[in-house]
């Protein structure tokens, strides 16, 4: 009992701090930022004659939840968002960024440039010899049961230390000494008979395990600099000094970005909702939450309690994201922005080579051979085009309005 609630503890505790962020968001999105009201413009309304974003006509409750209920993913494309907002000035903005958010640390710089040398360095990925015990490897596994994959028995792209002192089954991790990078190699392995899953306690099973590399230990020197760079820099120091430049411009990028949406939100307000789309959110965070619970023997209200939630703040959350929904959408209609099919295909593309792996683990878990990018590709178009289309959207008309606007960093 001590260790189930040491693992409670700790599991809690990255629970709370999500929860602090859920409120921080709330918080953010209600107050809007400094100078709520804007003048009048071409576009909306007089800023200083609407309510808060958070202020409206039409208001779904936590009590209007039905947990029995399938509640629908909404497409906001389909609706008209003057029947839900009230946009007041977003174009012709002036933002303020603080300096505090647009800094970056050594630490920050060094991280990323560690990054660059763990995925580009030649001695980062080491090919040329079998794997010895104390070696950390990335690799692919698949266990099999008479032939056949079983649950949560595969892993791609998986870093493993190869130690005696580790977690796994007995014999999982001392097969991978002797196995060649490149080369799928069979490993036989007993589950014990108290593992835990009755379809695996005591079964002998093969795992077929694929090494990619062994991780290296790559220095940065000025040698890797102008090679990685092809010869536009020829020292550590002009390289450690362009990728600060860099992630310091990623930074006021991400910042103004903020500031110019944040601005956006307070000059408007949500006159209605669309109930499903709060509670589609809502029923997202509730099985969640529902299935942690019982993972530790609680009721749902205990958990949150423990976490530093309440059922209340979690659905203000959902509440503020579908604010923020709407804007947008709002903000893409209004502004009469557009999504061309081949801005979408390239999109779809990027977010397929993305998560490629990700769902070729878990279809290769559910049973399939094989999973091609083309299917992938294929499965994120048919489930996600609303989703593509939404993050087309907002990069455009992003980019459109802080043409417009003025930028004061303090």
């Amino acid at each position: 009992m001590k260790h189930t609630w040491i693992k409670l503890a700790a599991f809690l505790l990255s629970l709370i701090l999500m929860g602090g962020m859920l409120l921080s968001c709330l918080d953010a999105s209600e107050q809007g930022g400094e100078g709520a009201s804007e003048g009048d413009a071409s576009q909306g309304t007089t800023g200083e004659n609407q309510s808060p974003i958070g202020t409206t006509v039409n208001a779904p409750t936590v009590a209007d939840f039905d947990p029995n209920k399938t509640y629908p993913l909404i497409n906001y494309f389909d609706l008209d968002m003057s029947e839900y907002v009230q946009l007041g000035r977003y174009q012709n903005l002036s933002l303020t960024v603080a300096s505090a958010d647009i800094s970056v640390t050594d630490a920050q710089v060094q991280a990323q440039m560690d990054a660059v040398l763990a995925e580009h360095h030649p001695n980062a990925k080491i090919t040329d010899r079998a794997v010895q015990m104390g070696d950390t490897i990335v690799m692919d596994y698949v266990g099999k049961l008479d032939g056949v994959a079983f649950q949560g028995g595969t892993a791609l792209s998986q870093t493993i230390t190869v130690s005696e002192n580790n977690s796994y089954i007995p014999g999982f991790v001392d097969g991978m000494v002797g196995l060649i990078p490149g080369e799928m190699t069979e490993v036989p392995v007993t589950f014990p008979e108290n593992y835990g899953k009755a379809e695996l306690n005591g079964q002998a099973v093969i795992f077929e395990m694929t090494v990619h590399y062994i991780v290296g230990t790559p220095v940065l020197d000025d040698a890797f600099v102008e090679e990685y760079t092809e010869g536009e820099m020829s020292t550590v120091e002009e390289y450690t000094a362009s990728v600060r430049a860099e992630m310091e411009q990623e930074a006021y990028d991400a910042a103004v970005r903020n500031a110019l949406w944040t601005r956006i939100l307070a000059n408007s307000a949500v006159t209605q909702y669309p109930t499903d789309a709060v509670m589609y959110y809502y029923g997202y965070y509730y099985v969640m939450y529902n299935q942690y619970a019982a993972m530790y023997g609680l009721d749902y209200n205990t958990f949150l309690n423990y976490s530093g939630m309440s059922a209340e703040s979690i659905f203000s959350y959902c509440l503020s994201m579908v604010q923020q929904d709407l804007v947008r959408h709002a903000i893409y209609q209004a502004g009469g922005f557009a999504c061309t099919e081949e801005q979408y295909r390239a999109l779809l593309d990027e977010y397929t080579d993305a998560n490629y792996e990700a769902l070729r683990s878990s279809m290769i878990a559910a049973g399939e051979s094989d999973y091609t990018w083309e299917q992938a590709n294929d499965y994120f178009h048919t489930n996600y085009s609303n989703q593509l289309k939404d993050t087309c959207l907002d990069e455009i008309a992003t980019q459109a309005l802080l043409e417009t606007a003025t930028v004061n960093v303090q």
